[in-house]
């Protein structure tokens, strides 16, 4: 129960060690060498990334390689909402070396401590914990934070037990999220994919302009005729401008220095997440928005699409979903 936790601050359970400044020189963009952990290895929200991953290729000091299952926290940022600041991650197996950077802090549980890393790293990345290291955080440009405005923050602490199975069922729904992303970025690829094939390069059409099957059932291979017209486009299809179809709504930014308007349930989507999708549609949002950022700003929700029945059914039949 509730009333049995006990009242804790971070810094009574932990220290956190500082990383080691590595030479910018022997920095690299080359994969193979060990990673350098950075802010970016970090995600919204908590645990690790690998998508911006740094190498080093220089000497490396006694004592500053991290090993599976070590807990580190990010203590600068980039964003002037400070979106990964002082969340923690969890450094993965998988056979890479990762080194312990500055301003990445390591925690070290203390010997007394009744507690694991395990469930810590569920408190820094909870609600409470993330306004008050905001909250605390100096720097406009960069924010920052630090050990002692870390360890100053109190939580309640449930039994031994209660702790496991909180870390547990956590864990199990962080595994859940990152299984179910990997799953959507296959099937975006697969959508790509046949979105060139179809709509690029032709291939139903050629298929059928030769007498060859197009491996399409019926209902989809109907839509594509059997020769080409003027322009190389399929007979009887025509270029059209694109706001014949389609219009162009603008928004705008809620204010990143009020944090109440940011890390809420609603995906907002900047020209950043624009610029680095790599598929043909984007389902996710490197930052989201509260309510109350919708409400006191100029940005717009946008409605979701749902797809007509004959749409539907001609998708499963082309995707499987």
């Amino acid at each position: 129960m509730a009333g049995e936790w006990q009242s804790h601050r971070l810094g009574e359970l932990l220290e956190i060690k500082h990383g080691f400044a590595f030479e910018g020189r022997f920095f690299s963009d080359e994969p193979g060498s060990p990673i350098l952990v950075t802010p970016g290895n970090f995600r919204i929200g908590g645990g690790f990334s690998s998508e911006k991953n740094r190498y080093f290729v220089g000497p490396v000091p006694e004592g500053y390689r991290l090993t599976p299952g070590d807990v580190i926290v990010t203590m600068t940022d980039l964003s002037k909402a400070g979106d990964t600041l002082g969340y923690s991650a969890v450094i993965p197996a998988g056979g890479n070396c990762y080194l312990h950077n500055q301003r990445i802090g390591k925690l070290v549980l203390k010997p007394e401590a009744p507690t694991k890393l395990s469930f810590i790293h569920w408190v820094m990345r909870s609600p409470g914990y993330r306004a008050e290291v905001l909250g605390s955080a100096t720097g406009s440009t960069v924010r920052h934070t630090s050990p002692s405005r870390i360890a100053a923050f109190a939580f309640g602490l449930p039994p031994s037990g209660e702790q496991d199975a909180i870390a547990a069922l956590l864990g199990a729904l962080d595994n859940k999220i990152e299984l179910n992303s990997r799953t959507a970025e296959t099937l975006e690829a697969m959508a790509r994919a046949l979105f060139l094939s179809w709509f690029v390069d032709f291939d139903p059409v050629r298929a059928k302009a030769e007498g060859r099957p197009t491996g399409l059932s019926d209902d989809l291979a109907v839509i594509f005729p059997d020769s080409f017209g003027a322009e190389g486009m399929p007979a009887g299809w025509r270029r059209e401008p694109l706001f014949l179809h389609a219009k162009l709504i603008s928004g705008g930014t809620p204010k990143t220095d009020i944090p109440e308007y940011w890390g809420g349930g609603i995906p907002w989507a900047s020209a950043k997440d624009v610029s680095q999708c790599a598929d043909l549609f984007l389902t996710t949002s490197e930052r989201t928005i509260t309510g109350s950022g919708l409400d006191h700003s100029a940005t717009r929700l946008v409605p979701s699409c749902q797809p007509s029945s004959s749409l539907a059914a001609r998708r499963r039949a082309a995707f499987g979903f």
